[in-house]
Protein backbone atom coordinates (compact mmCIF):
# COMPACT_ATOMS: atom_id res chain seq x y z
CA UNK A 1 0.00 0.00 0.00
CA UNK A 2 0.95 3.61 -0.54
CA UNK A 3 0.26 5.37 2.77
CA UNK A 4 0.38 9.10 3.51
CA UNK A 5 0.82 9.91 7.20
CA UNK A 6 0.78 13.11 9.24
CA UNK A 7 2.26 13.33 12.72
CA UNK A 8 4.88 10.68 11.97
CA UNK A 9 7.13 11.93 14.77
CA UNK A 10 4.36 11.96 17.36
CA UNK A 11 3.35 9.68 20.20
CA UNK A 12 0.84 7.75 18.08
CA UNK A 13 1.88 8.56 14.51
CA UNK A 14 5.51 7.60 15.06
CA UNK A 15 4.52 4.12 16.16
CA UNK A 16 1.98 3.69 13.37
CA UNK A 17 4.51 4.82 10.76
CA UNK A 18 7.14 2.34 11.93
CA UNK A 19 4.67 -0.55 11.94
CA UNK A 20 3.61 0.26 8.39
CA UNK A 21 7.21 0.56 7.17
CA UNK A 22 8.12 -2.72 8.88
CA UNK A 23 5.16 -4.39 7.15
CA UNK A 24 6.55 -3.36 3.77
CA UNK A 25 4.22 -0.50 2.90
CA UNK A 26 5.45 2.62 1.08
CA UNK A 27 4.97 5.42 3.60
CA UNK A 28 5.08 9.12 2.77
CA UNK A 29 5.40 11.37 5.82
CA UNK A 30 4.41 15.03 5.98
CA UNK A 31 7.60 16.84 7.07
CA UNK A 32 7.54 20.46 8.14
CA UNK A 33 11.22 21.21 7.45
CA UNK A 34 14.52 19.75 6.28
CA UNK A 35 15.26 18.19 9.67
CA UNK A 36 11.90 16.44 9.69
CA UNK A 37 12.51 15.28 6.12
CA UNK A 38 15.87 13.79 7.12
CA UNK A 39 14.19 12.08 10.07
CA UNK A 40 11.57 10.55 7.77
CA UNK A 41 14.21 9.22 5.38
CA UNK A 42 16.14 7.75 8.29
CA UNK A 43 13.01 5.84 9.33
CA UNK A 44 12.43 4.44 5.84
CA UNK A 45 9.77 6.94 4.76
CA UNK A 46 9.57 9.34 1.83
CA UNK A 47 9.15 12.94 3.02
CA UNK A 48 6.48 15.34 1.75
CA UNK A 49 7.82 18.78 2.64
CA UNK A 50 5.13 21.03 4.09
CA UNK A 51 2.61 21.46 6.91
CA UNK A 52 -1.12 21.00 7.34
CA UNK A 53 -1.51 24.52 6.01
CA UNK A 54 -0.31 23.32 2.57
CA UNK A 55 -3.72 21.93 1.66
CA UNK A 56 -3.06 21.71 -2.09
CA UNK A 57 0.06 19.58 -1.60
CA UNK A 58 -1.78 17.40 0.93
CA UNK A 59 -4.70 16.91 -1.43
CA UNK A 60 -2.40 15.97 -4.30
CA UNK A 61 -0.58 13.42 -2.13
CA UNK A 62 -3.85 12.04 -0.78
CA UNK A 63 -5.11 11.47 -4.32
CA UNK A 64 -2.16 9.12 -4.92
CA UNK A 65 -2.52 7.24 -1.63
CA UNK A 66 -4.26 3.99 -0.84
CA UNK A 67 -4.58 5.16 2.74
CA UNK A 68 -4.11 8.38 4.70
CA UNK A 69 -3.32 8.19 8.40
CA UNK A 70 -3.94 11.48 10.17
CA UNK A 71 -2.09 11.43 13.48
CA UNK A 72 -1.03 15.08 13.73
CA UNK A 73 -2.16 16.65 17.01
CA UNK A 74 -1.54 19.80 18.99
CA UNK A 75 -2.95 21.68 22.00
CA UNK A 76 -2.29 25.01 20.22
CA UNK A 77 -5.63 26.83 19.69
CA UNK A 78 -4.52 27.71 16.16
CA UNK A 79 -4.24 24.04 15.29
CA UNK A 80 -7.98 23.34 15.23
CA UNK A 81 -9.02 25.53 12.26
CA UNK A 82 -5.93 24.56 10.24
CA UNK A 83 -6.53 20.90 11.01
CA UNK A 84 -10.18 21.09 9.92
CA UNK A 85 -9.22 22.62 6.56
CA UNK A 86 -6.53 19.99 6.01
CA UNK A 87 -8.90 17.11 6.80
CA UNK A 88 -11.57 18.54 4.48
CA UNK A 89 -9.04 18.85 1.64
CA UNK A 90 -7.79 15.29 2.12
CA UNK A 91 -11.29 13.83 2.25
CA UNK A 92 -12.27 15.70 -0.91
CA UNK A 93 -9.22 14.31 -2.74
CA UNK A 94 -9.52 10.73 -1.48
CA UNK A 95 -10.05 8.04 -4.09
CA UNK A 96 -13.12 5.79 -3.85
CA UNK A 97 -10.92 2.78 -3.06
CA UNK A 98 -8.82 4.54 -0.42
CA UNK A 99 -9.24 5.01 3.34
CA UNK A 100 -8.78 7.98 5.70
CA UNK A 101 -7.96 6.96 9.27
CA UNK A 102 -7.73 9.44 12.13
CA UNK A 103 -6.86 8.95 15.78
CA UNK A 104 -9.58 10.10 18.15
CA UNK A 105 -10.09 10.84 21.82
CA UNK A 106 -13.32 9.74 23.47
CA UNK A 107 -13.93 12.96 25.41
CA UNK A 108 -15.94 14.11 22.39
CA UNK A 109 -18.63 11.75 23.74
CA UNK A 110 -18.74 13.27 27.22
CA UNK A 111 -19.95 11.24 30.19
CA UNK A 112 -21.02 7.76 29.06
CA UNK A 113 -22.57 6.74 32.37
CA UNK A 114 -21.67 3.55 34.26
CA UNK A 115 -22.13 1.15 31.32
CA UNK A 116 -20.24 0.88 28.04
CA UNK A 117 -22.33 2.55 25.35
CA UNK A 118 -22.86 0.35 22.25
CA UNK A 119 -23.30 3.45 20.05
CA UNK A 120 -22.16 6.57 21.93
CA UNK A 121 -23.41 9.97 20.81
CA UNK A 122 -21.36 13.13 20.62
CA UNK A 123 -21.61 15.22 23.78
CA UNK A 124 -18.18 16.88 23.95
CA UNK A 125 -16.66 18.73 26.85
CA UNK A 126 -16.54 22.47 25.93
CA UNK A 127 -12.91 22.59 24.70
CA UNK A 128 -13.68 19.78 22.22
CA UNK A 129 -16.84 21.03 20.51
CA UNK A 130 -15.01 21.86 17.28
CA UNK A 131 -13.22 18.52 17.40
CA UNK A 132 -16.56 16.72 17.68
CA UNK A 133 -17.73 18.50 14.52
CA UNK A 134 -14.57 17.39 12.75
CA UNK A 135 -15.08 13.81 13.88
CA UNK A 136 -18.66 13.90 12.57
CA UNK A 137 -17.42 15.03 9.17
CA UNK A 138 -14.94 12.13 9.03
CA UNK A 139 -17.48 9.51 10.08
CA UNK A 140 -20.04 10.90 7.62
CA UNK A 141 -17.56 10.36 4.78
CA UNK A 142 -17.92 6.96 3.09
CA UNK A 143 -14.14 6.34 3.31
CA UNK A 144 -13.59 7.83 6.76
CA UNK A 145 -12.54 5.99 9.92
CA UNK A 146 -11.59 6.95 13.45
CA UNK A 147 -9.76 4.79 15.99
CA UNK A 148 -10.82 6.08 19.40
CA UNK A 149 -9.06 5.58 22.71
CA UNK A 150 -9.78 6.78 26.24
CA UNK A 151 -7.16 6.16 28.92
CA UNK A 152 -3.98 5.47 26.92
CA UNK A 153 -0.91 4.38 28.85
CA UNK A 154 2.63 3.18 28.10
CA UNK A 155 5.53 5.23 26.76
CA UNK A 156 5.67 9.01 26.91
CA UNK A 157 3.07 11.38 25.56
CA UNK A 158 -0.31 10.05 26.71
CA UNK A 159 -2.36 13.10 27.71
CA UNK A 160 -4.35 12.04 30.76
CA UNK A 161 -1.72 9.88 32.48
CA UNK A 162 0.62 12.79 31.82
CA UNK A 163 -1.72 15.19 33.61
CA UNK A 164 -1.91 12.89 36.62
CA UNK A 165 1.86 12.44 36.64
CA UNK A 166 2.38 16.21 36.48
CA UNK A 167 0.05 16.66 39.43
CA UNK A 168 2.34 14.47 41.54
CA UNK A 169 5.01 17.18 41.36
CA UNK A 170 2.68 19.41 43.40
CA UNK A 171 1.57 16.75 45.88
CA UNK A 172 -0.52 13.58 45.88
CA UNK A 173 -1.94 12.33 42.58
CA UNK A 174 -5.64 13.29 42.63
CA UNK A 175 -8.58 11.11 41.63
CA UNK A 176 -12.35 10.98 41.96
CA UNK A 177 -13.81 7.78 43.39
CA UNK A 178 -16.07 5.45 41.38
CA UNK A 179 -15.03 6.78 37.97
CA UNK A 180 -14.07 4.24 35.29
CA UNK A 181 -12.45 4.60 31.88
CA UNK A 182 -11.76 2.19 29.04
CA UNK A 183 -7.99 1.75 29.03
CA UNK A 184 -5.59 0.64 26.31
CA UNK A 185 -1.83 0.33 26.01
CA UNK A 186 -0.37 2.53 23.28
CA UNK A 187 0.93 -0.47 21.35
CA UNK A 188 -2.52 -2.07 21.30
CA UNK A 189 -4.11 1.18 20.08
CA UNK A 190 -1.51 1.45 17.32
CA UNK A 191 -2.17 -2.15 16.31
CA UNK A 192 -5.87 -1.32 15.91
CA UNK A 193 -5.01 1.65 13.70
CA UNK A 194 -2.79 -0.54 11.54
CA UNK A 195 -5.58 -3.11 11.15
CA UNK A 196 -8.06 -0.43 10.12
CA UNK A 197 -5.60 0.95 7.57
CA UNK A 198 -4.58 -2.29 5.94
CA UNK A 199 -8.09 -3.79 5.78
CA UNK A 200 -9.68 -0.40 4.95
CA UNK A 201 -12.35 -0.58 7.62
CA UNK A 202 -14.56 2.52 7.78
CA UNK A 203 -16.50 3.96 10.70
CA UNK A 204 -15.60 4.25 14.38
CA UNK A 205 -13.64 1.68 16.39
CA UNK A 206 -13.09 1.91 20.15
CA UNK A 207 -9.83 0.58 21.60
CA UNK A 208 -11.33 -0.58 24.87
CA UNK A 209 -8.97 -3.26 26.20
CA UNK A 210 -10.17 -3.22 29.82
CA UNK A 211 -11.84 -0.93 32.37
CA UNK A 212 -9.67 0.92 34.84
CA UNK A 213 -10.77 3.12 37.72
CA UNK A 214 -9.22 6.56 37.87
CA UNK A 215 -8.30 5.68 41.45
CA UNK A 216 -6.32 2.66 40.18
CA UNK A 217 -4.66 4.83 37.53
CA UNK A 218 -3.71 7.47 40.11
CA UNK A 219 -2.30 4.84 42.47
CA UNK A 220 -0.32 3.29 39.63
CA UNK A 221 1.22 6.64 38.69
CA UNK A 222 1.88 7.47 42.35
CA UNK A 223 3.82 4.22 42.82
CA UNK A 224 5.91 4.91 39.72
CA UNK A 225 6.64 8.48 40.88
CA UNK A 226 7.31 7.59 44.51
CA UNK A 227 4.44 9.66 45.83
CA UNK A 228 0.90 9.13 47.13
CA UNK A 229 -2.62 9.50 45.77
CA UNK A 230 -5.72 11.10 47.25
CA UNK A 231 -9.45 11.26 46.59
CA UNK A 232 -10.64 14.77 45.75
CA UNK A 233 -13.86 16.56 44.91
CA UNK A 234 -14.49 16.85 41.11
CA UNK A 235 -14.09 20.61 41.32
CA UNK A 236 -10.60 20.13 42.75
CA UNK A 237 -9.55 18.29 39.60
CA UNK A 238 -10.28 21.39 37.54
CA UNK A 239 -8.25 23.51 39.95
CA UNK A 240 -5.30 21.10 39.88
CA UNK A 241 -5.31 19.93 36.25
CA UNK A 242 -7.39 22.36 34.17
CA UNK A 243 -10.36 21.56 31.89
CA UNK A 244 -8.95 18.30 30.54
CA UNK A 245 -8.04 17.16 34.03
CA UNK A 246 -11.58 17.93 35.16
CA UNK A 247 -12.77 15.37 32.61
CA UNK A 248 -11.26 12.66 34.84
CA UNK A 249 -14.46 12.99 36.88
CA UNK A 250 -16.49 11.74 33.88
CA UNK A 251 -17.30 8.12 33.17
CA UNK A 252 -15.62 7.03 29.91
CA UNK A 253 -16.57 3.42 29.17
CA UNK A 254 -16.77 2.05 25.64
CA UNK A 255 -17.65 -1.14 23.84
CA UNK A 256 -14.81 -2.83 21.90
CA UNK A 257 -17.04 -4.99 19.69
CA UNK A 258 -16.42 -2.91 16.57
CA UNK A 259 -12.67 -2.87 17.22
CA UNK A 260 -12.56 -6.63 17.68
CA UNK A 261 -14.44 -7.12 14.40
CA UNK A 262 -11.18 -6.12 12.67
CA UNK A 263 -9.34 -9.03 14.30
CA UNK A 264 -7.98 -6.79 17.05
CA UNK A 265 -7.01 -8.60 20.24
CA UNK A 266 -5.30 -6.38 22.83
CA UNK A 267 -2.25 -7.88 24.47
CA UNK A 268 -2.09 -5.76 27.64
CA UNK A 269 -5.09 -6.18 29.94
CA UNK A 270 -4.04 -4.29 33.08
CA UNK A 271 -1.89 -1.34 34.07
CA UNK A 272 0.67 -3.43 35.95
CA UNK A 273 2.39 -5.22 32.99
CA UNK A 274 3.13 -1.81 31.45
CA UNK A 275 6.85 -1.82 32.29
CA UNK A 276 7.28 -5.19 30.56
CA UNK A 277 5.42 -4.17 27.40
CA UNK A 278 7.03 -3.19 24.12
CA UNK A 279 7.21 0.58 23.86
CA UNK A 280 6.54 1.21 27.54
Amino acid sequence: MNVLITGSRGFVGGRVAQRLVAAGHHVTALARDANAADFARGKGMAPLLGTLANVQALAAAAKQADAVVHAAASMDPAFGPMNAKAVAAILDALRDDAIFVMQGGTLVFGDTGPSAAPQPVFAPIPPLRDRAELDRSVLDHPRGAIAYASYVFGGEGALLPGLLAAASAKGPVPYVDDVYWSAVHIDDWVELIQLIVTAKHTGARFAAAFDVSIREAAEHIARKNGTTSEAVDPLALAEKLGPFGASLALQQRFNATAAKSTGWAPGVLSLEPEDNSVGA
